[in-house]
This record gives structure tokens, sequence and C-alpha cells, in this order.
């Protein structure tokens, strides 16, 4: 979801970023009927509120999630800066933490309500399953693929599905946010950070169509609806990240 955010802010490295997404996912979809069929197929559907009812799966998530938040509140560096005018504290200082979560809380609750859980990367994975249908050596078939809940990709018959729209209005949002606030800064990535750009975007691709979501429809909203899941997105992405931070570092 950052490469959507980040374009709207001027960072043009989205539009590399882009095309390599669509390239992995077609990589995934190479895999699928593999990767389907040996590890999926007989594998479990967990959900907590089957297993430990709604009361006890709401006590179980609520306790996990505050205990993230006191961690994360614990190394937190972040330094409050007092606004000097409403305009500021709205529209240019970053808001708290715990406002954008409630916020992003309401706008999820809104969204499953009216039309389906949160998902971002549905309608790349539609655009590059479009793309790869016209492919001689593209799978025929999809085990599996299309009874999955998740970001469920499809041949595209219209332009823009809902998840279409809601990445252009991501776009749209991340740009009517940075202009006023000073952060729309317009940047074109340099020669050497090219492969750098390729490669994790090929790598965001295939797992995003391997996992049938990203950080939006699998953790987010797997959590939200008490999927065991969510939770172990955000363990191997948590530690992913680690492990990438790490090597940037050195």
């Amino acid at each position: 979801m950052r490469c959507y955010i980040g374009s709207g802010e001027g960072a043009f490295s989205g539009l590399v970023v882009l095309p390599s997404v669509l390239l992995g996912f077609l990589l995934g979809f190479y895999c699928w009927n593999t990767v389907y069929l040996q590890f999926m197929q007989q594998s479990p559907t967990i959900w907590l509120p089957a297993t430990l009812g709604y009361s006890g799966a709401l006590l179980v998530q609520l306790t996990a999630l505050a205990g993230l938040a006191i961690l994360l509140l614990k190394f937190a560096r972040d330094k409050a800066q007092l606004a000097t005018t409403p305009y500021q504290a709205i529209f240019v200082q970053r808001w708290p933490a715990y406002v954008g979560g409630i916020l992003v809380a309401l706008i999820a609750t809104l969204a499953y309500l009216r039309v389906a859980p949160l998902g971002v990367t549905a309608e790349l994975g539609s655009i590059s399953r479009s793309l790869g249908s016209g492919l001689s050596s593209f799978p025929e078939r999809l085990e599996g693929l299309d009874s999955l809940r998740g970001c469920a990709t499809v041949v595209k018959e219209t332009l823009l599905s809902n998840n279409g729209v809601f990445i252009l209005a991501l776009v749209a949002g991340a740009f009517a946010a940075a202009l006023p606030a000073g952060d729309f800064k317009p940047s074109i990535p340099k020669l050497k950070e090219l492969p750098r750009l390729i490669a994790g975007g090929v790598l965001m691709g295939f797992g995003a169509m391997l996992a049938l979501g990203c950080t939006v429809g699998v953790l987010l909203s797997g959590i939200m609806a008490s999927a065991l899941s969510g939770w172990v997105f955000l363990i191997f992405c948590s530690a992913g990240l680690y492990v990438g931070w790490w090597f940037r570092q050195r």
C-alpha cells in the first residue's frame, strides 16, 4: 500500500515498483497450482470464534493487541509536537497513532458492512491475471483460487472494480493530505536504486499473490474477521521487515 500513498506524495518510484509487482503476481500464478495442491488444499481453515467462541476470540485478540500496543509504546521514539493553530494540528503535523488507528477501524467497518473487507492488491492481481490469460504458457486452471477468501483475483471484464476505485482514492487522498501539509515533494528514483525497487516489487507481488492479500487484506481485515491467518501474516511479515531492515543497515 505504501507505493500507492507514496505516489500521491510525489514519490515516483512507485511507477517502477507497480510494474514489478505485476510481474511478481504473474510468477505467483505460475507457482500457484503446485503450492495449493501441495500445501493448501488439505489445510484446515482456522477461524478463532469456531474454536474459542466469540467472547473467547475477542478476549484473546484484544489481549494480544494490548500487549503489542504496550510494546510499541515502550520503544516509540516520536516526540509530540505542539500545534500553534488548528490548521497545523489537522493538516500539517502528524496525527497521533491512535487517531489514525481509530479512523482506519471505522473505515474498515463501513467497508465491510457496505461492500467487503478492505483489500488493496485484488485489482493488481486481477490485472496480472488478465494479462497472463493471454499467454500461451499461463495455467489454464488455477486450482481452488476462485473459491478462497481474501483479495481474490479474476480475469477483468470491467475497467475498474471496487478495489480499483479504492486504490485510486488512496492515491488521491494521499495527494490531498500531502499538499496542504507541504509533504508533496516530487522525486525520481536514482539509477542505482532501480535494482532494489524492482526486486522489492517482484517479491511484494509474489508474496501478495500467494497470501491472497497484503498488510490490509490479510493482516488488518484478517485480524478484524478473527482469522488466524491474519496473526500468522503479522508474525512473518514483521520478521521479514526486520530481516530486510537488518540487511539495509549493512
